[in-house]
């Protein structure tokens, strides 16, 4: 069977994940937005033309998708703690620590569309439905003309 990561260090998602979970009860991340950076490798200047999802998922997304259902549900997990912490930003109804990590997910995926110049649907869709305060008003623009575009 293939190597699977042996700690959520090798996956961001991961560590992600378990920072949302404790930020419900207001407990502070275990990494800073600048560690948060690093782990998805977008803490330098030079593109390298990797995705948003292969950033949050390190260089063993493929392997555990097909390999590994735990880690699977844990990714889906993640997802679904993301998707309820941007509609419970947009309603104010966080701790502050959920604010804290919601910043660093907005700050992560802008961080992407300048140094790559694009973002993927995850990245996308996590920074159209971030609160407008946590989002670029040229980013958030550009997003939505992408958006309407790509419903045309």
């Amino acid at each position: 069977m293939p190597e699977t990561p042996q700690h959520n260090d090798q996956m961001p998602l991961l560590r992600i994940k378990d920072a949302l979970k404790g930020a419900k009860d207001n407990r502070a991340p275990d990494f800073t937005e600048e560690e948060l950076l690093s782990m998805m490798h977008l803490d330098g200047d030079q593109p390298d033309g990797r995705n948003l999802t292969k950033r949050l998922t390190g260089k063993h997304g493929l392997i555990i998708k097909i390999f590994h259902p735990q880690k699977r549900r844990e990714m889906r997990e993640a997802a679904h703690l993301t998707r309820n912490l941007l509609a419970r930003l947009n309603k104010g109804t966080v701790t502050e620590q959920e604010r804290v990590i919601g910043t660093m997910l907005a700050n992560a995926a802008q961080r992407q569309w300048d140094r790559e110049g694009e973002i993927c649907n995850l990245g996308g869709k996590l920074l159209l439905r971030a609160p407008d305060d946590m989002v670029r008003p040229d980013i958030k623009k550009e997003l939505e003309i992408l958006a309407e575009q790509s419903n045309q």
